[in-house]
């Protein structure tokens, strides 16, 4: 449990900076387009990082009452049951499913920022396709 709950925690966090800096960049496009169609573009954009944070916040929560719920069999020396360490290995994976997802949909909207090898979004971006591909997360 504690790989899959490391992995996770570390991919959740590569995964929120992803979605910081695309809002990020849809916010500076929107402040910089004069095009109301593109303005329209950009706002659902926003307004589906915005579904995604939520999400994430939903998760969070599943995710803590589950590492609770293994801290507390680990204080009180009770056998890790078979269905907490499953639903820690699911939520985990199913996690990292819906995130690549959400990353690979985004992407091509970022336009050359998230092309540039320089650039920090790519550098996430790679990063979490890179953690993905571990054999605990693999899908």
């Amino acid at each position: 449990p504690f790989a899959h709950a490391t992995l996770l925690v570390n991919y959740l966090g590569m995964f929120k900076r992803y979605l910081y800096l695309a809002e990020k960049h849809f916010l500076v496009a929107l402040k910089n387009t004069q095009s109301e169609e593109v303005k329209g573009h950009l706002k659902r954009n926003v307004q589906s990082i915005d579904a995604e944070h939520r999400e994430v916040e939903r998760f969070e929560a599943e995710f803590w009452d589950i590492i609770n719920a293994i801290q507390e069999a680990v204080a009180t020396e009770d056998p890790l049951s078979a269905e907490l360490l499953s639903s820690l290995e699911a939520i985990s994976k199913d996690f990292v499913k819906k995130s690549r997802a959400t990353v690979s949909s985004m992407f091509h909207l970022l336009g050359m920022d998230a092309a540039r090898s320089t650039s920090e979004i790519n550098s996430v971006f790679r990063n979490l396709y890179t953690a993905s591909q571990h054999s605990l997360l693999n899908l």
